[in-house]
């Protein structure tokens, strides 16, 4: 089994990878196949509705749905990132999983690493405790997309019901990033052997006997260079 993506909507991921990714998997293959042609249009129009959305509702509430401090600041770079910028950055994804009541995880199979994007509901609040479903949506960075090719590839593989393999056994399996722009907590957090198991996880290559700084730089690193 693999990722969702077909070549009917390579148009749509080579004007806007990440919230085109995004739409997909919310409303379906078949609408966004559909409005391939006027995408740009619905692009402007479905970010425009998320900005309302943040600005009309309280950012400390906010923030309590999702694992990210959404400070005033931060609300107001990601509006203007909406109103900005034509590729979506990591930090929109904190707005996208507020505005669409859903999980994404943001995987890359070649470094081994994860970086999750959590919705929690408030019960009581705006949801039916037993029957509301957030749903997961995981989104595989493409290996052959390079930021500067002008191939019509998608940015992502979308994995809307975790076909390819589960979120436990992705948390598993890789490292995930405590923070989208900061893959780890300070070096005191770790001890060695949470540092080796993580360096296992990544398949890194070192010293049998290795400091624990040193470890610690060489997974920092490795992490690092990943981009959206």
């Amino acid at each position: 089994s693999t990722p969702l993506y077909s070549s009917a909507a390579s148009d749509v991921y080579k004007r806007q990878k990440l919230f085109g990714a995004v739409y997909m998997a919310y409303y379906g293959y078949k609408k966004i196949k559909e409005q391939t042609a006027i995408f740009g249009k619905i692009d402007t129009a479905e970010k425009q509705k998320i900005i309302d959305f943040l600005r009309t509702n309280n950012n400390v509430v906010l923030s309590r749905r999702t694992n990210y401090s959404l400070t005033k600041t931060l609300c107001n770079t990601i509006m203007n990132d909406l109103a900005t910028q034509r590729e979506s950055t990591y930090q929109t994804l904190i707005a996208y999983t507020l505005y669409y009541k859903c999980n994404i995880y943001i995987v890359d199979t070649i470094k081994k690493t994860y970086i999750p994007f959590l919705y929690f509901p408030i019960a009581g609040v705006e949801d039916d405790e037993e029957s509301f479903t957030v749903h997961t949506y995981v989104f595989y960075k493409n290996p052959e997309n390079y930021k500067k090719s002008k191939m019509s590839v998608p940015g992502y593989f979308v994995d809307i019901d975790q076909s390819v393999q589960t979120v436990e056994k992705i948390r598993e399996t890789m490292v995930g990033f405590v923070h989208y722009d900061k893959p780890l907590k300070g070096i005191s957090s770790y001890k060695v052997s949470d540092l080796e198991s993580m360096s296992e996880k990544l398949e890194l290559d070192h010293p049998v006997k290795i400091k624990k700084n040193d470890l610690y730089e060489k997974i920092c690193i490795h992490c690092a260079s990943t981009e959206n």
